[in-house]
């Protein structure tokens, strides 16, 4: 099972810490995003590419300093 990916009661949750250069501009410490009740297979395929997604989104953010996250 993927480092980021969690079981809450009967759902996954991908869960992932926020670098520390970047908590200030996201205004959080964790990047949580519920996938439902997806099976194993499906969730750690989804886990992958958001972690690749979210990999992305911390090097946009921290090249570009005018950039901000979605809210």
């Amino acid at each position: 099972m993927s480092s980021y990916l969690k079981r809450k009661g009967d759902r996954m949750v991908f869960r992932r810490r926020i670098p520390q250069s970047l908590i200030a501009r996201f205004g959080r410490s964790k990047l949580a995003i519920s996938l439902g009740d997806l099976g194993p297979r499906a969730a750690r395929a989804k886990a992958r590419a958001l972690a690749a997604q979210s990999d992305e989104l911390f090097s946009m953010v921290s090249r570009n300093l005018h950039l901000s996250p979605p809210k």
